[in-house]
């Protein structure tokens, strides 16, 4: 086992050596840095995760210790990188150039670990990999060096029936599921969500997944009077009888769905909304957020994602409208529905410590109306 006072006495010894083989080339190598409190970081300067490992190997070549070979793992963070994890081995003597000298930073060091999960290259199977959330949720893990199955009917995958799930969960240590119900229907929807999340967590059970998450609702218990909402509950409370660890995401609506809201509160060319509180989160953001959260350890518990600013619905809808040349205008009604549910100030916001996406919506709108 390799303490934290350990690796840092090692990469204190081969620092002095990292600034030699940095003089010796123009690279872009790292900047180190020493803190108390988070042991050994570097600025990162466009140099990819690798050259770290290769630049410590090398550096312990430099140092008199070719028979030692440093392996780095590191959390990416938005202007540095963070170590999270330092294993020292004893190697056979190899060439400064041999290929095979290489640490292998991609692979599951053990020997010190924080909150967020140290694997790297691990499966990670998206329920519901074809759709809005999902298609951005592959793109942002495979970009990350995960093997990512985009799970779908589509793709043989059917999460009601059971059709090709434990195929595509093989060797998968995480599960991501975005998939939504193709019915609204009270019935139907309830149904789907519960008869696929008993096939999904069984099948996860049987192939040993170590993380299973699922994207719900901001507010889904308090919107229990609709059967979408109920049916989602069912869904969270099945994932959290399970023995499978879990993290429960829950998101508020998506600005990509404003029209829906204006389209379902439609008569004639009047839309007529609530003045309930929101706040709403761009899609892009809810994938980057998951992509985090399925390369961290499970929660065990609710996480809530919201965009940057509330806003009134009825507000919401009325700048989504103007922005499109839309000529329906919007009427405030404290009795209107959200989709037919009743909601006030509270329903549809998070709590006190939500994860904000960045994106705000006027920004958005800016940059997904056509221009005329």
């Amino acid at each position: 086992m390799l303490n934290w006072e350990r690796a840092g006495a090692i990469l204190s010894l081969f620092i002095p050596a990292v600034w030699q083989e940095h003089a010796k080339s123009s690279s872009p190598f790292p900047q180190f840095l020493w803190d108390d409190h988070h042991g050994v970081r570097y600025k990162r300067r466009g140099q990819s995760g690798p050259v770290l490992s290769h630049l410590l190997d090398s550096a312990a070549v430099a140092a008199g210790r070719p028979d030692l070979r440093v392996e780095v793992l590191f959390e990416s963070l938005d202007r540095e990188v963070r170590i999270e994890a330092v294993a020292v081995r004893r190697v056979e003597c190899a060439g400064r150039g041999d290929p095979d000298h290489l640490p292998g930073a991609a692979r599951r060091i053990s020997q010190h670990k924080t909150n967020k999960t140290i694997e790297k290259n691990m499966k990670i199977v998206i329920i519901g990999g074809s759709g809005l959330i999902g298609k951005k949720l592959v793109k942002n893990l495979r970009q990350r060096g995960h093997e990512v199955v985009a799970a779908s009917p589509s793709s043989g995958v059917n999460t009601l029936t059971g059709e090709g799930l434990a195929e595509a969960l093989v060797g998968a240590s995480v599960v991501v599921d975005v998939a939504n119900s193709p019915s609204f229907e009270d019935k139907a929807v309830l149904e789907f969500f519960e008869t696929s999340g008993r096939n999904l967590l069984a099948a996860e059970a049987a192939a040993g997944v170590g993380h299973h998450i699922a994207l719900s609702v901001v507010g889904t218990d308090r919107l229990l009077a609709s059967g979408y909402f109920r049916a989602k509950m069912a869904q969270e409370n099945l994932i959290k009888a399970s023995a499978i660890p879990y993290t429960i995401v829950r998101a508020t609506q998506f600005f990509e769905f404003v029209g829906a809201i204006a389209q379902s509160a439609t008569d004639g060319q009047a839309v007529r909304l609530p003045p309930a509180l929101m706040q709403p989160i761009v899609s892009d953001d809810v994938a980057a957020a998951l992509a985090e959260i399925a390369v961290a350890e499970p929660l065990n518990g609710t996480v809530e994602l919201a965009g940057p600013e509330p806003i009134h619905m009825d507000e919401l809808v009325r700048r989504y409208l103007s922005a499109n040349r839309d000529a329906r205008k919007v009427t405030t009604d404290v009795h209107a529905g959200y989709f037919g549910t009743a909601v006030n100030d509270q329903s549809l916001i998070p709590g006190d410590h939500p994860r904000l996406g960045p994106t705000r919506f006027q920004d958005w709108l800016s940059r997904s109306v056509p221009q005329r």
